[in-house]
């Protein structure tokens, strides 16, 4: 029926294809026009006194999506949710073997009108559909309130941070472990049981794949490691979700620095790469540090000429390239990358430096 009896009007839609529950956004997008959206599976009964006013504020919320949980005696066959002690919703884990809580997620959402733009963005996944959990996640990644699964955070943090969260982790604790090298005469071992190894060896091990050097060597050249503290890192996580310019500079300590490689005029920076990378190729440098590149800018204010300087570490001189040393000193390090509006990395850089 149309709903009259009841003094509603319901229009109906058919969804020709099994294309998931997301693809309801684009089947009813005329009828969505430019208002909110409440989306409910048709698989549940909702019922409550209170139902009717929970309903109002929820659809009273004009920003971000509001995601709805019900109580039941077994909730391993469905997707559960957990909450901190402030009662807050702070993960979904699906069909669980030992729930966290008696929260399910039934099936009823509200969403403000960004959906509609989102659900256009959607790809199909696996299975060929669009998946409601597509549009959640990115709600998540505009910085909006809600729950999410273990699993996706996962997904989000790689795709933000640019690796996993077990290489996060490791990496963080190896950065540590130089702070504690350079700061202490503390056994590698010790330093090695306190972040979680089992062994010196596998410590060392571990090490040097990230660093290019034994714990040993590290300790021996004197190298200052810059550590951001875990505030700071949650700021640049917050920053790269809601997108931006992240040029927050950090006071470093740097040894002097030698780097072998060609230069030539600032306009010419991408031919001066594969000058370098060709020589790269045909003739590594014998004394090279590790495998990491450096672009070095020089900009004159008298002639209001750039000069751009390409090349890796080495430990001493070396034959067929262009040597620039950088003395040691205290350097202003900082994060760039662009957000729309902004061509290129050196044009956030320049709004930096006015």
């Amino acid at each position: 029926g149309d709903g009259s009896q009841y003094g509603l009007q319901i229009q109906y839609a058919e969804q020709p294809v099994a294309r998931g529950i997301a693809d309801a956004l684009l089947i009813g997008e005329k009828f969505v026009g430019n208002d909110r959206v409440c989306l409910v599976l048709g698989d549940n009964i909702f019922y409550a006194p209170t139902l009717a006013t929970t309903l109002k504020r929820a659809a009273a919320n004009d920003r971000g999506s509001t995601v709805f949980g019900y109580w039941v005696e077994d909730p391993r066959p469905f997707g559960v949710v957990e909450f901190d002690k402030g009662g807050r919703a702070i993960s979904i884990e699906e069909k669980p073997r030992y729930p966290k809580s008696n929260y399910i997620i039934p099936g009823l959402y509200f969403y403000d009108h960004q959906v509609m733009e989102i659900a256009h963005r959607l790809k199909p996944s696996a299975r060929g559909e669009l998946e409601i959990t597509d549009v959640n996640l990115e709600y998540l990644r505009r910085d909006s309130q809600f729950a999410f699964s273990p699993y996706y955070f996962h997904r989000l943090f790689t795709s933000v941070v640019g690796k996993s969260m077990i290489a996060y982790v490791r990496d963080r604790r190896i950065a540590f472990a130089c702070k504690m090298l350079s700061e202490t005469n503390r056994k590698v071992l010790d330093i090695a049981l306190d972040f979680g190894f089992d062994s010196a060896q596998g410590f060392s091990r571990t090490f040097k794949s990230i660093t290019g050097m034994s714990p040993t060597e590290y300790r021996s050249r004197k190298i200052v490691p810059c550590v951001i503290p875990a505030a700071e890192l949650v700021k640049r996580f917050t920053n790269r979700l809601k997108g931006g310019i992240l040029m927050n500079p950090n006071m470093i300590k740097k040894e002097k620095l030698i780097l072998a490689g060609v230069s030539g005029s600032g306009n010419e920076t991408a031919e001066i790469w594969k000058r370098f990378i060709k020589l790269y190729k045909e003739a590594p440098p014998t004394e090279k540090v590790s495998d990491d590149s450096y672009e070095v800018r020089i900009y004159d204010s008298t002639t209001e000429e750039e000069t751009v300087f390409v090349g890796c570490e080495i430990n001493s001189e070396c034959n067929g390239y262009e040597i620039f040393q950088i003395p040691a000193s205290e350097y202003a390090s900082f994060d760039v990358y662009v957000k729309e509006g902004y061509g290129s990395e050196n044009d956030a850089m320049e709004e930096w430096l006015k």
